[in-house]
């Protein structure tokens, strides 16, 4: 993407994922800068003030990628004599990590004035969980989407499905944030437990 026009005009860079090299890069190019090193080196890759410049190097490498692409949409343009650019939107994923950190104090070292907020971004959605095939839940959320909109009794549920008991059935329905109440709710069903002894149970659905 180095130099690259293409996107020169575009008001938005969307980065997902980061340009990691070779682990034998940072090695090759500091032997062929420095001369050849020693197995010491290699086991501990001292230099200057450096405890890991092989780290270093990977990590400096990173910001440097991450900083060009950054820069083929218009945020490279100046506009006036300030040195502003046109309004431009930079999402970037980074590892929440000393490399991440470092990544981002580059960025905003080479180019200050950004006003920085964290995305609320999740690359992969949490898991749902589904009934188990054949059980009861499951009977339960197919039943109710064949029904019409009003209202059926929990024992006549019960009958219509073949089950022994409603004890479990009835500790899920009163817990809004089980798999198959939620089920039941984006199907417009709500649980309408009975008051007293003796008194049914019935599950709403809504028209």
């Amino acid at each position: 993407m180095d130099g690259r026009n293409t996107w020169q005009d575009f008001d938005t860079a969307v980065i997902l994922g980061l340009p990691y090299r070779p682990q034998t890069w940072a090695t090759n190019t500091f032997c062929a800068l420095q001369g050849a090193q020693d197995d010491q080196w290699l086991r501990s890759p001292e230099w200057k003030h450096f405890k890991n410049v092989r780290k270093e190097m990977e990590q400096r490498q990173l910001s440097v990628s991450v900083i060009q692409a950054i820069n083929r949409i218009r945020c490279r343009h100046v506009i006036d004599a300030e040195g502003h650019c046109p309004p431009a939107d930079i999402f970037i994923v980074l590892p929440e990590d000393v490399t991440g950190d470092a990544i981002l104090d580059d960025i905003k070292a080479d180019m200050p004035g950004l006003d920085v907020r964290r995305w609320d971004f999740a690359l992969d959605p949490p898991k749902t969980k589904k009934p188990r095939v054949g059980s009861s839940h499951e009977k339960l959320i197919a039943y109710m989407t064949e029904q019409p909109a009003g209202s059926v009794s929990l024992s006549d549920i019960q009958h219509d499905l073949g089950l022994t008991s409603l004890k479990k059935i009835r500790q899920t329905l009163n817990d809004a944030e089980h798999p198959t109440t939620m089920a039941l709710a984006n199907l417009g069903v709500k649980y309408i437990p009975g008051i007293g002894r003796g008194s049914k149970s019935f599950l709403m659905k809504a028209a």
